[in-house]
């Protein structure tokens, strides 16, 4: 697969091995990435990766279709258009999570919008509603 990679402070696309999903893993073929503040600090060096995932790789939002299940996954299945939130990697054409992760694409939205949605409304929502306590009325 290929990826967008941090070389000396700038992007570089790069060839790497295809990523195989563990037991409760999808593998997403991604069609569009979310860029956001996180993402271009990241490639100044200036934002960290979370402990776990690829320094090289930014991307936290994505858009795609799932090309793969591991053998234990029960919510998604090839085929399924998906939308989320990871870590870090999504700057790449294929990426892994956990299936409880991945989010439904609403219906008759396309990628580019959808990769979009899940860190402006998911930070928004935590925010407001986790964070802030805010209730009807």
């Amino acid at each position: 697969m290929r990826a967008w990679c941090i070389e000396d402070k700038q992007l570089q696309l790069d060839t790497l091995p295809d990523p195989q999903p563990g037991p409760e893993e999808i593998r997403v073929q991604v069609k569009a990435i979310g860029v956001n503040r996180a993402d271009l600090l990241q490639v100044l060096g200036r934002y960290p990766a979370p402990p776990g995932t690829s320094s090289r790789i930014p991307g936290l939002e994505y858009a795609g279709v799932v090309s793969a299940v591991g053998e234990r996954v029960q919510q998604r299945k090839v085929g399924d258009a998906v939308m989320g939130l990871v870590p870090g990697c999504a700057y790449a054409e294929q990426i892994i999570t956990h299936e409880r992760e991945a989010l439904t694409m609403p219906e008759g939205m396309d990628f580019a919008r959808a990769a979009t949605l899940p860190e402006a409304f998911l930070t928004a929502y935590r925010a407001l509603f986790l964070e802030g306590g805010l209730q009807p009325g």
